[in-house]
């Protein structure tokens, strides 16, 4: 009944406050008179952001992505943000997509996978041009091994399988490949997390505000490191339910060997390890169990205690 006494201040997901924290008010991001505006009668609204302890407890959420924000207003420069990758600042954290897994309930796993790959994506940059030239090669050169291999066209709809035929082959397979898209973050990542198909990555080491790191199938000049990428990195250790092969070995000729060498047994190791964590990346709406909006506030209320500690 008192919200000075509260642990998080949750600001309701509307327009106003989802401008608001992309720093783009009431959609004017090239108008700063009414941009200041709309900031100063949002601040007004919530009375108690003015209170610079209190504001350290404001919760927000933005469902673009960090690297499409191009600057975060003053005012939030102390709450806590959520989006959907990466993070830049320890008040940032990273949220699992509402409808991770097609949105659909967890389905119990056959051990082992009777499937071997599922891949399905357009043929929309070099990355996945040389995927699918190195499947095709791994198709042709190993026919024992049962791959699934589907091309979008033109990366849009009509796609080759509906939802429910790509979650149960999905859900049959032990790999699935991520291969670079336009963001450092792919929903299908977390659709192979949820369908306990163990993601294959292309693994780079790239330097990030002067530190060496590993960053995962996302190569650009300046590329955010793995474990600011994706959520409850307190939590999760992702190499354990996650395939990396360098990125010396994705070329033509060589890429297709190198995934065939994988050890089958690790690799059914790393399935049945994900098969313990999927259900954090699935939000259960009845609030029957632990999900990742239970890893969320888990999160937050690590990020809060440690922000309070001196």
């Amino acid at each position: 009944s008192e919200p000075t006494q509260a642990d998080l201040i949750i600001v309701p997901y509307l327009m106003r406050t989802h401008a608001f924290a992309l720093g783009e008010p009431y959609g004017y991001p090239d108008k700063a008179d009414k941009s200041k505006k709309a900031i100063r009668q949002l601040m007004g609204e919530l009375h108690l952001m003015s209170n610079a302890t209190l504001r350290k407890r404001h919760v927000f959420m933005s469902s673009s992505d960090s690297v499409m924000l191009k600057s975060i207003p003053q005012q939030m420069e102390d709450v806590l943000l959520l989006h959907y990758g990466p993070r830049r600042s320890r008040n940032e954290l990273v949220m699992v997509p509402n409808d991770a897994g097609f949105g659909r309930s967890l389905e119990p796993l056959v051990h082992p996978a009777p499937d071997f790959m599922f891949y399905q994506a357009g043929d929309i940059n070099k990355h996945r041009h040389l995927m699918k030239y190195e499947l095709q090669r791994l198709q042709k050169d190993r026919p024992e091994l049962r791959i699934h291999h589907y091309t979008i066209g033109n990366h849009q709809p009509p796609f080759p399988l509906d939802l429910n035929s790509t979650y149960a082959l999905m859900s049959r397979s032990l790999l699935c490949p991520v291969m670079q898209g336009d963001l450092p973050w792919q929903h299908r990542f977390y659709d192979a997390l949820v369908t306990g198909c163990v993601p294959l990555l292309v693994r780079y080491r790239k330097r990030n505000n002067n530190r060496m790191c590993d960053v995962w199938s996302y190569s650009s000049s300046s590329p955010p490191c793995m474990e600011d990428v994706y959520p409850f990195t307190a939590k999760v250790n992702y190499t354990e339910i996650t395939v990396q092969i360098d990125e010396s070995s994705f070329r033509k000729g060589s890429f297709a060997e190198a995934i065939y060498a994988l050890d089958r047994r690790e690799l059914e190791a790393k399935r049945k390890r994900l098969d313990e964590l999927r259900h954090l990346f699935v939000y259960d709406w009845t609030s029957t169990s632990y999900d990742a909006s239970s890893a969320m506030i888990e999160d937050l209320c690590r990020v809060i205690n440690a922000t309070a500690s001196p």
